[in-house]
């Protein structure tokens, strides 16, 4: 299995956030029509560009020794604030993995006790 560039992941993780690509499209500073290409995988051009300004404008990734993947900072924060009584039982392994992640250290990433 292929696993999409980080710019790509994260394009498509801020359509699922704000639900348009309108909006995608607005935050980013790009055309509507860039955003539907790229996330069809039809994007006619090179990518270079236009993975630095997604890069810029949604941030970096970072990886998650649990889920063994790159995640944006703000899941990585979201986990990290998950209360260790969910009643999920991996959500509550993932939290309970994020007490000795070294993501807790970096860049004021910190979690909710």
């Amino acid at each position: 299995m292929v696993t999409a560039p980080l710019w790509l992941r994260l394009l498509e993780k801020e359509y699922e956030t704000l639900g348009t690509k309108q909006a995608v499209a607005d935050k980013i500073g790009i055309s509507r029509s860039t955003v539907t290409t790229a996330l069809a995988g039809k994007y006619p051009a090179r990518t270079e560009k236009l993975e630095k300004l997604v890069l810029e404008k949604l941030g970096t990734g970072v990886h998650c020794p649990y889920l063994r993947d790159l995640i944006t900072q703000p899941d990585c924060i979201r986990f990290q604030s998950q209360p260790l009584t969910t009643p999920n039982p991996m959500a509550r392994r993932h939290r309970r993995a994020c007490n000795d992640c070294e993501h807790l250290k970096q860049e004021g990433m910190k979690h909710a006790a």
